[in-house]
């Protein structure tokens, strides 16, 4: 790939295409270039420690305006008039829009530019999850009921009393209108032997499928095909591992399957984030979780 800067290892595994770069927005190159294959844009399903939604282009407009009193509606229209010049099936484009992203915004501009037509993104981040349509009616009649209070020593203004009950399953689900899901993981943040366990499973079976199981159950409340009825791309950022246990499951069954099933695999070391996720006195490095993660690959696709 002609982008400078790009530290990339592309294999065949078992001939499975593998892309392993440095930075995680690097992954639009071959994103384009295997959509460009495809009859349709492909899906994307990620493993993250990140939910990488951010608005395309939104570090690169930051960074060319300068401070002034309306610097955001500034940065704003810059953003836009980056975003209008990106044409996703043009190579040249696709180099020089990997250029001017930053780390979390690839999904973002990727699902603008039909290079992919959804995305599925399992994130320890709690962020931006997806709610149900039972909960975002619970949530906006609450605050109804319930408006916030004055509160001069806040940004804003006003701060919000009380927390939002949850709502009770069945659940629908709307796909979003940017179609950038991010999973609910709110089960991972009840407390500290939950977050252990969370990270611990990223791989285990049971663990992706259940995850699998509520992409299918968004696909078919939304109205459009599930996870593999289209063509998808396995991605995976090495800073969702926080433990030796994650890269290491007792079952990979469903991971296999996984790997198996998609178009291609991409992997982003970003190793400052791997040193900076991990849990304390795991000692991981990305070399070191790329060479466990190869290794799994390996084994799923020429076992």
């Amino acid at each position: 790939f002609p982008v400078d800067g790009f530290v990339s290892l592309l294999a065949q595994i078992g001939g499975k295409p593998v892309v392993l770069f440095e930075k995680h927005h690097f992954a639009l190159l071959p994103w384009h270039d295997w959509a460009g294959l495809l009859p349709s844009p492909p899906r994307l399903l990620s493993l993250d420690a990140h939910t990488d939604s951010m608005l395309a282009f939104r570090g690169y407009a930051c960074a060319t305006v300068g401070r002034s009193r309306d610097w955001h509606v500034t940065a704003e229209n810059a953003r836009t008039r980056r975003l209008s010049r990106f044409i996703g099936t043009n190579p040249i484009a696709v180099e020089a829009a990997v250029r001017d992203l930053r780390h979390d915004e690839h999904i973002d501009v990727a699902l603008r530019a039909g290079i992919l037509d959804a995305a599925f993104v399992v994130s320890r981040d709690c962020e931006d999850c997806l709610r149900s349509n039972e909960q975002i009616a619970l949530d906006r009649e609450w605050a109804k009921q319930n408006p916030p209070e004055k509160d001069d020593s806040v940004i804003g203004g006003t701060i919000s009393v009380g927390i939002p009950p949850i709502a009770a399953p069945p659940f629908s689900y709307t796909l979003p209108a940017n179609r950038l899901v991010i999973l609910d993981d709110r089960d991972a943040w009840a407390d500290e032997a939950s977050r252990r366990q969370w990270r611990d499973s990223l791989l285990e079976s049971a663990f992706l499928q259940g995850r699998l199981e509520l992409i299918d159950r968004i696909c078919m409340s939304a109205g459009v095909p599930c996870l593999f009825e289209r063509p998808f791309i396995l991605d995976i950022d090495l800073d969702a591992f926080n433990t030796r246990r994650a890269i290491n499951p007792a079952d990979a069954t469903v991971f296999y399957d996984l790997v198996r099933r998609a178009v291609g695999v991409t992997v982003a070391r970003e190793p400052g984030y791997v040193e900076q996720c991990q849990f304390e006195g795991e000692e991981l490095t990305a070399e070191w979780l790329e060479d466990a993660l190869l290794a799994h690959l390996k084994a799923a696709l020429d076992g």
